[in-house]
């Protein structure tokens, strides 16, 4: 299913494909998920918890270039240089609650795909295989 690259998906998008990069980009059915699935969200939630988030996020995008000594916005970096600037201000104080709360949403939607959870060794059942008796139906 295609995404409707608002402002707020492209700036989701480009947030997303430099947080989640791990020597080879991310695949792009990945990024539309997280993409789709944050945007819906978003429309879901309350005014107050979507304003904050739009208001982080637009504030990563606008301000992440600075600490790499660029012009905004962060999606016409380059990817590497995204990274860069992400990592960046991610280790200054002052720039640290912005990037941990846009990363720490888009870390919850990322992991929630199979594929990229069982990157990390992530077991889909919090049960192993025979650890409980079968029950019997009445």
């Amino acid at each position: 299913m295609p995404v409707e690259h608002s402002h707020t998906g492209r700036a989701i998008r480009s947030v997303a494909e430099a947080l989640f990069y791990r020597g080879s980009p991310v695949p792009n059915e990945r990024i539309d998920f997280i993409e789709r699935e944050m945007l819906a969200l978003l429309r879901a939630s309350g005014l107050r918890a979507r304003t904050l988030f739009v208001l982080c996020l637009f504030a990563l995008v606008a301000l992440a270039p600075l600490w790499v000594l660029r012009a905004p916005p962060l999606a016409r970096l380059p990817l590497r240089t995204r990274i860069r600037a992400l990592s960046r201000m991610e280790d200054s104080p002052l720039g640290a609650p912005l990037v941990l709360a846009v990363k720490a949403a888009l870390c919850i939607l990322y992991y929630e795909q199979p594929a990229a959870a069982a990157e990390l060794g992530v077991v889909q059942s919090c049960l192993r295989q025979g650890a409980l008796p079968p029950r019997e139906v009445p």
